[in-house]
């Protein structure tokens, strides 16, 4: 019996993830199809998105980027000093170095588009 709740978790945990796609696809192709009723100028749905999704990806990457030199780094001050304690202040200082570098490459695109 206990095997049974154990194989519902997956499965539950699918149908959830399903189910709140499934709204929110939904519930957006709705709000589109009234507005398009009331005449609304579609370039409402078409604004910056793409520049936020470029702006996000270079956040996560910068920031797994980071996160895996500074586990290289953990990892190898870990095995030169026997002591695993050195793993995880590299991993934050260049996950933070990263963003740092992240922010300042995002400005100077933000200040070239403005141009």
């Amino acid at each position: 019996m206990v095997h049974f709740f154990e194989a519902l978790i997956p499965i539950t945990m699918f149908l959830m993830v399903f189910g709140i796609a499934f709204i929110f696809l939904k519930s957006r192709s709705k709000e589109r199809l009234a507005l398009i009723e009331r005449n609304i100028d579609a370039s409402l749905f078409f604004g910056k998105k793409k520049d936020n999704l470029t702006y996000w990806t270079l956040r996560i990457g910068s920031l797994l980027f980071g996160f895996g030199v500074g586990l290289l780094v953990g990892f190898i001050m870990a095995d030169a000093y026997n002591d695993d304690m050195f793993i995880a202040p590299p991993l934050f200082i260049f996950s933070g170095l990263f963003w740092i570098i992240e922010f300042i490459v995002e400005r100077k695109i933000i200040q070239k588009d403005n141009k």
